[in-house]
């Protein structure tokens, strides 16, 4: 027993966790490569990104403008998003579909790390490790399909870790890249434009010179008329349909509740209204790590509950926050038990929760976050102020 016991130690415990973290990054990372070099055609999202791509060049609509219902299921991000892809287009496949995923995985995992570090700055290095382990289950069909939320999110996690130690300008470069990828992330854009007033006039022009992109084609006129057509798009994107979107709407329809027309928009109102607020309490009242921490908590939530296109695999986004919730109750709470539960909810947000019924994960979403965003909030345990780095005041 003792001899047991006395070996596994702290020290060797945190080692463990540390190794086994990276390994599981790494070999993720890994299989996805070769996977994708191997089986290209297995659970791939690329030939979207691939045909868009190669439709722009050619200086043909990408967006489907003759039918956009019909063309709906295909391409839906800006015009950057083409020409910031078109390296991995260019190389051909299989090779650029497996560094297409490598590079996403890549900037998901630095993102997701220098939030790990901001939560509990003190024990680094293990809490990357816990936010690792944490994310792989909800991690690993998005992955290995190499679709573009992984990437949109880990530019949204590097933009708050940035905000945190007040760099404005990268984080206002890592937010209009974001956008580019996915215009989703506008959400987190928009509150932090609201809440953050030295960021504004760095957000705008980043925004700007992620708009003025495009107009590398060598048909501007072209380009323009992409533009209309998307916006075209997005309008019909943002209209609910239930049943098969795994958002709150979903929730609704499944308890009787019709959750259409007005409804609906009163909903979606009321909740980004909400969120607006929470995070200007957010940045009052929480020291600015803690802040940057729980602005991305709304963002995300919001992003699941209430974009009526949520898909399954979004729900790494909830992957993440559990892995907060693991490092907080772990190294900063010192509930390791209860960690170890948060752990295993998060295996239920991966590949099992996704065959179950679609209301399940943005039940899962309510109830998480329920519980932990106040819990976050309230604690006011040992704190470590991250290190600005020289100039971060400026920058």
């Amino acid at each position: 027993m003792t001899g047991i016991l006395g070996w596994f130690d702290q020290k060797r415990f945190d080692r463990l966790r540390i190794g086994v973290g990276w390994a599981a990054l790494v070999g993720h990372m890994l299989f996805v490569f070769v996977n994708a070099m191997v089986n290209p055609r297995v659970a791939d999202s690329t030939p979207a990104y691939r045909t868009a791509t190669r439709l722009w060049w050619r200086g043909e609509d990408v967006y489907g403008a003759a039918d956009l219902v019909a063309s709906i299921f295909q391409f839906n991000n800006l015009p950057a998003h083409i020409v910031l892809f078109t390296p991995f287009w260019a190389v051909g496949q299989p090779l650029g579909g497996a560094l297409w995923r490598v590079f996403s995985i890549a900037v998901f995992a630095a993102g997701l790390a220098r939030l790990a570090v901001l939560l509990a700055p003190r024990r680094a290095a293990v809490a990357i490790a816990v936010a690792f382990l944490v994310i792989q289950p909800s991690a690993s069909s998005v992955f290995t399909s190499g679709q573009v939320h992984v990437v949109m999110l880990g530019l949204m996690m590097l933009a708050m870790a940035d905000i945190a130690v007040l760099r404005w300008w990268r984080a206002s470069l890592w937010l209009a890249l974001a956008v580019a990828f996915k215009p989703l992330a506008v959400v987190l854009v928009l509150l932090c434009f609201a809440v953050y007033p030295a960021i504004r006039a760095r957000l705008a022009a980043s925004i700007a010179l992620v708009i003025a992109i495009p107009f590398i084609h060598p048909d501007p006129g072209f380009v323009a008329s992409e533009y209309v057509v998307f916006a075209q798009k997005m309008v019909f994107s943002a209209q609910p349909e239930g049943g098969k979107w795994a958002f709150i709407g979903t929730l609704v329809e499944w308890s009787g509740v019709d959750f259409s027309g007005r409804f609906w928009l009163g909903v979606s109102a009321a909740a980004a209204l909400a969120t607006l607020g929470l995070a200007a309490l957010a940045r009052r009242d929480l020291d600015p790590r803690r802040a940057a921490l729980a602005i991305t908590m709304l963002a995300f939530g919001y992003l699941l509950l209430f974009n009526p296109r949520t898909e399954p695999n979004s729900y790494i986004a909830l992957g993440v926050l559990m892995g907060f919730g693991a490092i907080d109750l772990s190294l900063l709470r010192g509930r390791e038990r209860a960690a170890v539960f948060v752990w295993l909810a998060a295996a239920v947000v991966g590949p099992r929760g996704r065959m179950i019924d679609p209301w399940l994960l943005p039940g899962m979403a309510v109830v998480f976050l329920s519980w932990y965003l106040p819990a976050f909030w309230r604690w006011r345990g040992p704190r470590e102020q991250p290190r600005l780095e020289r100039g971060a005041a400026g920058g």
